[in-house]
């Protein structure tokens, strides 16, 4: 199949602006069964604050849908769609890192906001 560089630019646009609306989620209605509550959330993914319904099962985060009440109208874009994988995921920084060193080190939360607060002082 041989392309041109326009049909390429046109599905990019087409495919970027489809991405950017976002799109709902139908997997996330697939899980509602097994959900023990639906908690309403915004997504801090950027700063739209899109509105979020957060399935809980067992006191964990389960699965993620855009709230139908909201802004959003139900619609949740890729980082809101795939906020259940971040959140759990073994990448995730839990505690504060302060570069030590050369290396990046854990450090409680008074080190680090005290360090923060000598920064700016600077």
């Amino acid at each position: 199949m041989k392309i041109t560089r326009r049909e390429f630019l046109k599905c990019t646009a087409a495919s970027s602006a489809f991405m950017a609306i976002g799109v709902p989620f139908s997997f996330a209605a697939a899980k509602e069964k097994n959900v023990d509550q639906w908690v309403k959330g915004v997504c801090r993914f950027c700063g739209t604050g899109c509105g979020v319904m957060v399935g809980v099962k067992n006191k964990k985060v389960v699965t993620v849908k855009g709230d139908p009440n909201n802004h959003n109208a139900g619609f949740l874009c890729l980082k809101g769609a795939l906020m259940t994988p971040i959140i759990y995921s073994k990448d995730r920084i839990t505690e504060p890192l302060i570069r030590k060193n050369g290396k990046l080190a854990p450090a409680s939360w008074d080190e680090a906001m005290n360090l923060v607060a000598s920064k700016f002082k600077d």
